[in-house]
């Protein structure tokens, strides 16, 4: 199954996203059967699936594959394990793709603090949460706020990366 995966993210790479889907679904469905419907690995396949399917732009597909996602990863590893948190990145990520931009800046803001609480304020992940938030700022015309997001985003990536 995790071979499945793997190989459907090179399929989809090379432009055979309903290959790529079908293997997914292969892995899911194996998965499945073996650890059980949430299982931590089930999730992960899950969330291989929508990755394709937001590359695809089919954003509200990718909304339903999420939810799953956090449903498993909230019941098995809870609320604040650091995947699940990672996992709402791309939540808000998908609502910004949705448009609906009030809502990705609340996922955003709450995934900030909590991925600060797990890795300090200095964090790659922090930054890109940063990032998404001020577009979201940016596509509600709030530009001040946009500007101060991306550039505490550009500070921190600095001080983590370098010049």
């Amino acid at each position: 199954a995790r071979a499945n995966v793997g190989h459907s993210c090179n399929m989809r790479d090379m432009g055979s996203v309903d290959f790529a889907l079908s293997l997914v679904d292969q892995a899911i469905a194996a998965q499945s059967i073996i650890y059980g419907d949430q299982h931590p690995a089930v999730a992960n396949s899950l969330f291989c699936k929508a990755s394709i399917l937001r590359n695809q732009g089919r954003c509200l597909e990718t909304k339903r594959v999420l939810d799953q996602v956090i449903a498993c990863q909230r019941e098995k590893l809870g609320k604040q394990h650091p995947l699940t948190v990672g996992t709402l990145l791309a939540v808000a990520f998908n609502y910004m793709d949705l448009a609906k931009y009030a809502t990705a800046g609340q996922v955003f803001e709450r995934t900030n603090q909590l991925l600060r609480k797990f890795y300090g304020k200095d964090h790659a992940l922090v930054a890109i949460g940063l990032v998404g938030l001020a577009e979201t700022f940016r596509c509600k015309g709030m530009y001040k706020k946009a500007q101060e997001s991306h550039e505490a985003a550009l500070y921190m990536r600095r001080k983590i990366l370098g010049e």
